[in-house]
């Protein structure tokens, strides 16, 4: 999972929650630190399905 704060926000203890209340390890939170990162990402990782 990827996000993305327009405001240059800090994630980290949001992510620290998010993992916590998702509970499975398959799943990686990440911050991206700019729009271009978060596109990049998105794209690298897809498989035909994108969730805005």
């Amino acid at each position: 999972m990827y996000l993305y704060s327009h405001s240059g926000r800090e994630l980290t203890d949001y992510m620290g929650r998010l993992k916590k209340a998702i509970d499975n390890p398959a799943v990686e939170v990440v911050q991206c630190k700019t729009v271009e990162e978060l596109v990049r990402n998105i794209i690298r990782n897809c498989k035909g399905e994108v969730i805005l």
